[in-house]
């Protein structure tokens, strides 16, 4: 009987650690490396291959982590000229000392095609919220309240 009781036991032990070790999951794993920045609209993806040109291919997309407009790209016409502008949050990979990685590029569309026009360094690490207000001609960033920012 005793003998019977142990080797359920151990069945049960033994079912319970494969499916532990057998479900895919790992404790070590961030919950951004699970996760897969969304498809890229045909706008977009042109954007980004001038953000590439421009910059390099050492970036990382950065998604506003609150908020309704939760996209890395912002395409609006924020001046008074024909055509839109991009707006770009991204970080960088290779920065000098002393400046942030967390970076916001303007590029603006010319006869279809996508030109960088400026590189702004942003402080901070992280995007609260993107705020894209209609009928004005500029678009607001939060940053990250937790870390003392604006």
């Amino acid at each position: 009987m005793k003998k019977n009781r142990l080797s359920e036991r151990m069945g049960i032990l033994i079912i319970c650690l494969s499916c532990l070790f057998m479900s895919g999951c790992s404790l070590t794993t961030a919950v951004e490396n699970l996760l897969s920045p969304p498809k890229l609209t045909e706008d977009q993806n042109e954007i980004y291959q001038e953000l590439i040109n421009s910059v390099g291919k050492n970036v990382k997309l950065k998604y506003p982590r609150n908020g309704d407009y939760r996209s890395a790209f912002v395409i609006r016409n924020i001046d008074d000229e024909p055509g839109d502008e991009a707006l770009v949050f991204y970080e960088s990979k290779d920065i000098r000392s002393g400046e942030s990685a967390l970076r916001l590029k303007f590029l603006d569309s010319s006869s279809g095609k996508w030109e960088s026009t400026y590189d702004l360094a942003c402080p901070g690490n992280e995007i609260d919220s993107g705020v894209c207000l209609l009928g004005r001609k500029h678009s607001e960033v939060r940053r990250d309240k937790r870390r003392g920012e604006r």
